[in-house]
């Protein structure tokens, strides 16, 4: 399930108006830190809200870099404001409704580490072409720094385990913490939707999921990016989902944990969406709605690349053994 992409509901009074935005997406230490233009103003102000933070971590901004240039700044804005957890800041981008939950969406697509925020109101007044953003959050504020610090030493803890290995087994390693240690939360709590759900209390839905395999791939420098795609009452399917794309020696594959781990039985480990090419991950799966790169390559499917096969093919899920692309 996934609950990020909910249209905000305009509120218009008189003087001003107040737009409400509910539902949300879908620090580990590294060498070398990625410099960022703030305009007109270097990259201080960049550099200070994640140091403040006390998140140092080099990240894939994928969805930064498929905005329009135009929007960059506000991206960088949206991100300061929820890195500093103000309960409000004015905007010195000039952008629409629209735009700004464009670049919102990109900040949480691409930085799920911002596991705190939950949605967002704003005030714009008829005459400025300026927002007055109103971050909301799953805590109270006094315990975001505590829960932050958590959630990077539980993420650096597991990092440290598999610092030495190769890309794939490092994808993995992930992989398998999720499907060993996460359950799948029926009732959809909130925090279930965030990195806390999966890594603090052992349970996630699908968008909690993907960005705990993330942030882990972030964490360990694994290539990696969310993917989102909508729903179709028509067959059914009622959410929209979201899993993950990694890029492993050079090539594009879909990763999706969630469907390996409600697949899974007792402590049996499966990987029928581990490494699938496009051909045959939207074989159950809707398009994508949001930005990703193509997956062509299948010669690092699961299956393929341990040299597995299976004795009884409707075992698996249908057409996911051969991981024909």
């Amino acid at each position: 399930m996934f609950r990020f992409l909910k249209k905000p509901v305009k509120y218009v009074a008189a003087v001003l108006c107040t737009v409400l935005f509910v539902g949300t997406l879908t620090g580990c230490s590294v060498v070398e830190r990625v410099q960022y233009q703030w305009a007109d103003g270097g990259e201080a102000h960049w550099e200070e809200a994640a140091i403040d933070a006390g998140l140092q971590t080099q990240v894939e901004e994928y969805y930064y870099d498929h905005l329009p240039e135009e929007l960059h700044e506000a991206y960088r804005e949206i991100y300061v404001h929820l890195m500093k957890n103000e309960d409000e800041g004015s905007f010195l981008s000039e952008v629409s409704v629209d735009d700004f939950w464009r670049a919102y969406y990109a900040v949480l697509a691409d930085h799920p580490e911002i596991f705190w925020a939950t949605g967002y109101k704003y005030r714009y007044y008829p005459e400025s072409a300026n927002l007055v953003f109103l971050p909301e959050y799953l805590f109270e504020k006094s315990k975001i720094r505590e829960h932050q610090k958590a959630m990077k030493a539980r993420v650096e803890k597991l990092a440290r385990a598999a610092q030495n290995l190769s890309e794939w087994e490092k994808e993995k390693y992930i992989h398998d913490f999720i499907c060993e240690n996460v359950h799948y939360d029926k009732l959809k709590k909130p925090y279930s939707h965030e990195i806390i759900g999966p890594l603090g209390q052992g349970v996630g839905v699908c968008e909690g999921i993907a960005k705990s395999v993330k942030v882990l791939c972030d964490a360990l420098g694994v290539w990696c990016v969310i993917a989102l795609c909508g729903n179709c009452p028509e067959k059914g399917i009622k959410y929209r989902h979201t899993w993950n794309i990694v890029k492993i020696g050079g090539q594009y594959y879909h990763l999706d944990a969630t469907f390996d781990n409600t697949l899974g039985a007792g402590a049996q480990i499966r990987y029928d969406y581990f490494n699938l090419c496009d051909k045959s991950v939207f074989r159950d799966h809707q398009p994508l709605i949001a930005p990703a790169p193509e997956c062509t390559d299948a010669a690092h499917f699961y299956y393929r690349e341990k040299k597995l096969s299976f004795t009884k093919v409707e075992g698996i899920s249908p057409g996911r053994s051969l991981g024909n692309c």
